[in-house]
């Protein structure tokens, strides 16, 4: 999958391709609200939190979907927004807030990527 938050692939359909971004924004609206309700008393999400997102997901998408999904999910994610961070740090690299994307120059792209 190419979109950068999204379920991916974690959860499974016969015959057809899920719509990932859909998918991704349940989960994480679903869990915003699980923490707001102190559902979420440390830096994990506690398993019925995880277990009611993969119900959920299942049911309105019509899918094979597991809380062990929504985990690795979110392990990856946390992964890909710790290597965001790790190159918005670097000089010469910025943040445009309206597209949510990292911005540099050609020349900080090139010296960065060709590294």
């Amino acid at each position: 999958c190419a979109l950068p938050i999204c379920l991916r692939a974690c959860c499974l359909v016969q015959h057809q391709q899920p719509t990932f971004q859909p998918m991704c924004d349940m989960l994480f609206k679903m869990l915003v609200v699980d923490a707001e309700q102190g559902n979420k008393p440390s830096n994990k999400y506690k398993p019925q939190s995880l277990d009611k997102v993969a119900k959920e997901i299942g049911v309105k998408f019509n899918v094979e979907c597991h809380a062990s999904h929504v985990h690795n999910r979110l392990r990856t994610v946390r992964k890909e927004w710790k290597l965001v961070q790790d190159i918005r740090k670097k000089s010469g690299f910025g943040w445009d807030d309206n597209l949510k994307m990292i911005t540099c120059d050609k020349q900080t792209y090139d010296a960065e990527v060709l590294v």
